[in-house]
Parts: structure tokens; C-alpha cells; sequence
């Protein structure tokens, strides 16, 4: 694979760089507040956009010139308003178009940036300190007995706040890897600390899936990072061991869930019926499919109609009811249909080639930073995305902003 080759960078012009401390605080305080609150989230995200737009009218720089992921963004964005216009059970599908709109346009924002290592140590840290504060508040409910699994408060439900937790697992262990040497060992006893902390919140969220795609991208990243350190792989294999042993004496919920539902042949927690569900909504309506948010809209009459009118038999014990398909694949597919599935696997091809086809050099620490949090966020998406809805809301916002680092920093090695 080529390496990135070490070039001038072009600066911001002197009146964009005197806002750029304002810019970078606005996008660290997103960072903390995104797992944790709605309104301060949503405010620091319309700031955050407004401010990076003033600071590059005013540089008369835009990041430079127009390029195939600027195409394929403005795709991925345009493509969800005309999917909803054609929605087959029209409902919330515009609440569907916000959401792609939303991290549309900050993944488009950042990867025109040109941050280097110490603003991104700011959000990275901001990401960090967010969710364990998150997590802190989602395990006190926990132990009032308000809540059976961890959940981050602004991300919502259990599985989906696993999702978050992952992704961002995998991106602290890539940070720590890249710059270990570099750091004091405080910092480096920090990062750990915080490291550790987000893989017991992803075992206290319960999710399965989540715990076994961390447990994956762990070593994963420590592989990659062989060409510049073996000691990375090694120590996470061990704590990878030291934690399965934990896990298996002390049988947290994510245990005790999987061996509950193997007793009653329900491994798949009925995604297996939902599954079929929403396959008979993409049959329904193959090419825009019901609408983005609208898979609730499936009620147990609209089912059993679009059964018996497409294969004649409707079995009321293969019925289940959901908000959303459980996978990424087949939610996509149903709720946006053929149409909005193209471009959704597009847009992770196109980010997993993003990964493939330029290697970060091998002194080059932000980079292999950027580059593994952005691996991690793409492999926790597709991965847990089987059997879960991944990006969406919360962790497609966090998976973007790693995407968009990396895409940054290529960018700016190469202008």
C-alpha cells in the first residue's frame, strides 16, 4: 500500500486561525456532551457548523479543492430527502432525513479540516471524559434498580449505547497505541484507566454483540500496530484473557442474557422474526422501501395482509413487533429500500477503501491515531450493524467524526 508522503501543509490564512481555538472548543464540547444531554448536543453541533463555515468564508479556504468524498457525502445527503418523498408508509421519515443530514454535514465539516495532534487530543479527551460521566450516571441508575443494563442518557437504549462504547473503545486503544511513547506515565495510567472503564460499561450494557466486536477490534488494532510495536498486541491479549476469565466467574448480565436465551431457543432474541418482518416490508415497497423511523409503523394487521397477499400464510407466533430491524442491513433495506441500501454500502466501501489504500507512516503518530479510530468506528458499524441498527443519532455522529479525521488529515498531507 503507498505511504503518505510527507508535504508542506497550507496554513489557515491569519483570520481564520485567530477563531480557530473557538472553533476546536465548540467541537470538544459536542464531543462531551454527545452521549450525555439533547439540548447542549444539538446547540454545540448547529455552533460548532456555523463557526467552521464563518472561520473558512473569511480564510477564502475551504480545504481545497472538490474531490470524490465531497461527491459521495453530498450523495449520501440528497439521497435521503428524495427516499423520503417516495416513502411507502409516509410518518416520521423526515425525522430519518434529519439525522443523515446531520452527520452528513459534520463528516463533510471535518474532513476539510486541518487540526493537528493537539486538536484532536482535545476531542478525543472531551469523547472520553463525556462518556465516562455518561456511564457513571448510567450505572448509578443501575444500581438504584432503575435500569437492568448501562445506558448512556442522551444515546438511549442499552444496545445502542453499546454501539457508542465500542466505537469509542477502539478508537481511545488506537490514540493510546499511537502516542504511548510520547505520553507521561500519568497520562498513559489515564487513558488506560479510561480505556478499561468503557470495556466494563460495554459489558454492563448487556450487549452481546458489542462485547465480542470490542473483544475483536482490540487485537485487531494491536496487530496493526506490530510494524511499529508488538508490546501493544501483547499487553491486549493479555487483558483481553484476564477480562474473559473475570467475565466467565462472575457471569455479568451479558452472561446471564445468553445462557437465559439459549435455554429457550431464542438466541437471536426474536431479530430472526423481526428479520422476516422486515423483509416483507422491502417486498411491500422494493425501490424507497416504508420511510426512515417508520419500521414502527409495521402494525400486526399491515403484516399479516402483506404475508398472505405475497406468500399466502401469516403465522401469528412468527410475529414480533419492533421499533427497528436490529440490523443495520435489513432496517436499511426496509425503510429505505434498494435505493437507499445502494448508497449506504457505498459509503462504507468507501470508507473501508479510505483505510486500505494509504498506510500511515510508520513516525507519523496522529496518523496511525486517526487511522485507527476511524478502523475501529467502521468495523464496530458493519460488525455489530448484523445484528443491531447501527449508524444512526449518537454513534453515527462519533463513527463520522473518526471518518472525518482521517480523511482530514489525508487530505492534508496530500494538498
Amino acid at each position: 500500500m503507498p505511504k503518505l508522503m510527507a508535504t508542506r501543509v497550507t496554513p489557515l490564512q491569519p483570520i481564520a486561525a485567530r477563531y480557530v481555538r473557538m472553533e476546536v472548543a465548540l467541537l470538544a464540547a459536542f464531543a462531551f456532551f454527545l452521549p450525555l444531554f439533547e439540548a447542549p448536543k444539538n446547540i454545540l453541533w448547529l455552533l460548532y457548523l456555523a463557526t467552521w463555515l464563518v472561520n473558512r468564508a473569511r480564510a477564502r479556504d475551504f480545504g481545497g479543492p472538490w474531490r470524490m468524498w465531497d461527491s459521495l457525502i453530498a450523495a449520501l445527503i440528497v439521497s435521503a430527502p428524495v427516499g423520503a418523498a417516495f416513502a411507502g408508509l409516509p410518518h416520521g421519515e423526515w425525522n430519518g432525513v434529519r439525522d443523515v443530514v446531520r452527520y452528513g454535514l459534520m463528516l463533510w465539516a471535518l474532513s476539510r479540516t486541518r487540526y493537528g495532534a493537539h486538536e484532536w487530543r482535545k476531542v478525543f479527551i472531551a469523547l472520553l471524559a463525556g462518556t465516562l460521566a455518561g456511564s457513571a450516571e448510567g450505572a448509578w441508575r443501575m444500581w438504584q434498580g432503575k435500569r437492568d443494563a448501562l445506558e448512556l442518557h442522551s444515546v438511549g437504549h442499552s444496545n445502542h449505547s453499546a454501539v457508542y462504547l465500542t466505537i469509542l473503545f477502539g478508537a481511545c486503544l488506537a490514540w493510546l497505541c499511537a502516542f504511548w511513547k510520547d505520553l507521561q506515565a500519568p497520562a498513559r495510567a489515564l487513558w488506560l484507566a479510561g480505556i478499561a472503564l468503557c470495556g466494563v460499561a460495554i459489558v454492563l450494557s448487556g450487549s452481546r454483540v458489542a462485547l465480542l466486536a470490542a473483544g475483536a477490534i482490540a487485537p485487531i488494532v494491536g496487530a496493526f500496530f506490530i510494524k511499529r510495536s508488538w508490546k501493544p498486541l501483547l499487553v491486549i491479549v493479555i487483558a483481553a484473557m484476564a477480562g474473559a476469565a473475570i467475565i466467565t466467574v462472575e457471569q455479568p448480565l451479558v452472561v446471564r442474557k445468553q445462557l437465559r436465551n439459549m435455554g429457550n431457543d431464542n438466541v437471536l432474541a426474536y431479530r430472526d422474526i423481526i428479520w422476516e418482518r422486515a423483509v416483507a416490508a422491502w417486498r411491500e415497497y422494493p425501490v424507497f422501501g416504508i420511510g426512515m423511523d417508520n419500521f414502527g409503523q409495521i402494525s400486526t394487521a399491515r403484516y399479516r395482509n402483506w404475508l398472505q397477499e405475497q406468500s399466502g400464510e401469516y403465522r401469528a407466533e412468527r410475529d414480533y413487533g419492533s421499533s427497528h430491524a436490529h440490523s443495520l442491513y435489513l432496517n436499511t433495506l426496509a425503510e429505505r429500500g434498494a435505493f437507499g441500501l445502494a448508497f449506504m454500502l457505498a459509503f462504507l466501501f468507501a470508507w473501508l477503501a479510505a483505510l486500505l489504500k494509504t498506510q500511515p507512516r510508520p513516525d507519523d503518530n496522529l496518523a496511525w491515531a486517526l487511522w485507527g479510530a476511524s478502523l475501529s468506528a467502521w468495523l464496530a458499524t458493519v460488525s455489530i450493524g448484523l445484528v443491531n441498527t447501527t449508524l444512526h443519532s449518537e454513534h453515527a455522529l462519533l463513527a463520522v467524526m473518526f471518518l472525518g479525521a482521517w480523511l482530514a488529515h489525508c487530505r492534508r498531507k496530500t494538498s
